[in-house]
């Protein structure tokens, strides 16, 4: 499946971007790779995404969740939750744009990790607060806490779960595939040597 996702780019990210586009557009090496380690396609993409957001500003790193494919592996979204510099609207948004209602009712055994761990530490100061928007019942004309609850929401979600954040709108950005473009030449790299072309590439 190929995804598309277009959206506005900040400029305040312009001069991380350039400078990763160089270190991106080098490494990885996935030259050792054959299509006959397809079965580690998932494992790679992980890497190569926790590597990025590492490397990317705590902005960055929001622009790019904004416009998130969620069918990219769980574990980068777990990675990104447990790190102390992921800002609390971007732990936020992450949540709720996971479902919770319905990773619990499922028992959704790779996502569970990911709720539980916002819902634990969002509340403890864990997260950083850079003053950025987010509110759980206008997310882009959706409202996720009427969708995962039939009952009172302060029942059962955390109140910094459910609190309106108000300040600076962080858009989600420009990317080719659902990959951010200065990460897209490792990714395609990747993609080619595993020889999933048609699959994930245009």
């Amino acid at each position: 499946m190929k995804f598309n996702w277009f959206r506005k780019k900040s400029s305040e990210s312009t001069q991380e971007d350039e400078s990763l586009k160089d270190l991106y557009s080098h490494f990885p090496d996935y030259s050792a790779l054959t299509p006959e380690d397809e079965d580690k396609f998932d494992d790679l993409l992980t890497e190569l995404f926790i590597d990025y957001f590492g490397r990317v500003s705590t902005l960055r790193r929001h622009e790019v969740l904004a416009s998130w494919n969620f069918d990219f592996p769980k574990a980068i979204l777990e990675w990104v939750v447990s790190q102390a510099d992921t800002d609390i609207a971007t732990a936020q948004m992450v949540y709720w744009r996971m479902k919770p209602e319905s990773v619990r009712d499922c028992e959704v055994e790779e996502d569970l990790p990911i709720v539980e761990t916002v819902e634990q530490r969002i509340g403890q100061g864990f997260y950083q607060d850079n003053g950025w928007a987010y509110d759980p019942r206008n997310d882009f004309g959706n409202n996720a806490v009427k969708n995962n609850t039939d009952n009172t929401p302060e029942d059962f979600y955390p109140a910094e779960l459910l609190k309106t954040r108000t300040g600076k709108h962080i858009d989600g950005i420009q990317t080719n595939d659902a990959i951010p473009e200065e990460l897209y030449p490792a990714y395609a790299r990747l993609v080619k040597a595993l020889g999933l072309e048609d699959y994930y590439l245009d």
